[in-house]
């Protein structure tokens, strides 16, 4: 087993393809220098690098937004711009 990062785009709904049975085990941000915004949104996942590859569908929901959580798993929350913007990230279940 192993731990990688996957950098997540801010985008409503969006895809990642990652090991079969791949654990999510935090999210949040990583300064990097000289890009916008520096504070890049990203997941640590415990995986075995050998296991087949799925694509795993997940929503970002901004605080105070409206939304329906059922099918839906909870993995973290993340902040960008200082505070500014607060994500949540969750998992679209099958």
């Amino acid at each position: 087993m192993k731990i990688f990062k996957y950098e997540l785009p801010v985008e409503d709904y969006f895809e990642l393809e990652l090991p079969a049975g791949a654990k999510i085990l935090t999210v949040q941000t990583q300064f990097e220098l000289n890009l916008h915004p520096p504070e890049r949104p990203k997941i640590w996942v415990l995986v075995d690098p050998s296991a087949e590859k799925e694509k795993r569908k997940f929503r970002i929901i901004g605080t105070g937004k409206n939304f329906n959580e059922n099918g839906m798993v909870y993995l973290g929350t993340f902040q960008q711009f200082g505070g500014a913007l607060i994500w949540h990230l969750f998992e679209l279940k099958k």
